[in-house]
């Protein structure tokens, strides 16, 4: 695999993956491409610029990736990528602005959660979108609101991963059941942390690094709800938002 280039990194971003390939999409606009991932002689390719430059949340699904412009409170373009003909175009607008929302999708929805919408407030709305109409529903909202968090999909349950109301960094973690739209809370995490890598692996919750986390790396049992530190990033140059985990299945 070529190693990214200095063209790619000179700007903030962020990664998806999207099949057997690579999506790196720049806060400036630029995206790229590595192919087949797995294969030793995969090279990085330019693709075309997205509409909105500035912070952005992504997720892939259904071949398609979509952007959600994240760049100030007041963000609600949703962009959305077709590799078949390497086009962007604006897909629909979240209902609600806010910036740093919780972005995932599962199960042929995309989920938007929380978010910060200015002047030290949190919002704690639980949006889905589904894409094939395009149409947002308005689900129960969490108990309270968060920004900053991660969040990840294990067995139908979406799990949000610390963040903050705005001022402190949470340890708490909380579920949504995506079967019967309600939230219930489970196990704190060792360490708060906001601004988290997170990921699914052999059925285990990951979260990784995050601003006020100690660097630590936790590991989370859904069937016993204990969380352990498994690892730490200390020694190594990760920016906190910068974190990100892919899960390579063999």
């Amino acid at each position: 695999m070529q190693e990214i280039t200095a063209e790619i990194i000179k700007t903030e971003f962020l990664a998806v993956v999207l099949g057997n390939d690579i999506y790196v999409l720049g806060y400036d606009k630029r995206n790229y491409r590595l192919l087949n991932y797995a294969d030793t002689s995969a090279t990085w390719e330019r693709l075309a610029d997205r509409a909105n430059d500035g912070r952005l949340r992504a997720v892939a699904l259904n071949d398609t990736i979509y952007a959600f412009n994240d760049s100030s409170p007041s963000s609600k373009a949703v962009e959305k990528y077709q590799p078949s003909n390497d086009s962007w175009v604006h897909f629909i607008d979240k209902p609600i602005s806010a910036w740093e929302c919780a972005v995932l999708a599962t199960e042929d929805f995309i989920f938007c959660i929380g978010g910060y919408v200015g002047y030290g407030t949190s919002i704690s709305n639980t949006l889905k979108l589904d894409p094939a109409i395009p149409k947002w529903h308005t689900l129960q909202s969490m108990p309270s609101g968060r920004c900053f968090a991660s969040a990840v999909e294990l067995d139908q349950k979406i799990y949000v991963l610390g963040g903050s109301p705005w001022n402190i960094a949470l340890a708490t973690v909380i579920c949504f059941d995506i079967k019967s739209e309600t939230w219930t809370s489970v196990a704190n995490m060792n360490h708060a942390r906001y601004s988290s890598g997170s990921c699914i692996l052999r059925d285990k919750v990951y979260v990784i690094g995050g601003k006020y986390s100690n660097d630590t790396i936790e590991e989370y049992d859904h069937v016993t709800n204990i969380w352990k530190v498994v690892g730490s990033l200390s020694g190594k140059s990760v920016y906190p938002e910068a974190s990100v985990a892919l899960c390579l299945q063999t």
